[in-house]
């Protein structure tokens, strides 16, 4: 995995804090029902497995653009200003937007 903060942080102290991180936090927990894997991956293949319509699978931070509009489902969008106070949300009240 890459060191991309605000998104992934894996290379200093505040490993494990970054937004991606927290909003698949959120999902595993709001998903306690199924069995949720993650698997890190390049982007590129990450867009190319999402293709792949024999499993269900979701991308944290895919941007939304026009080509890629009608091939996949874009759910909500998360402001960056929500990484620094995450914790103080629960899973329950993500909102679709």
């Amino acid at each position: 995995m890459l060191d991309f903060p605000p998104y992934y942080i894996v290379d200093d102290k505040r490993e494990g804090l970054g937004r991606d991180e927290a909003v698949i936090q959120l999902l595993n927990q709001a998903l306690k029902d199924y069995t949720v894997s993650t698997i890190m991956m390049p982007a590129s293949r990450a867009i190319y497995a999402l293709r792949d319509t024999d499993k269900l699978r979701c991308l944290i931070s895919l941007y939304k653009t026009r080509d890629r509009v009608p091939i996949f489902k874009f759910f909500f969008r998360v402001q960056h200003s929500w990484l620094t106070n995450y914790r103080r949300i629960k899973a329950n009240h993500i909102e679709q937007t």
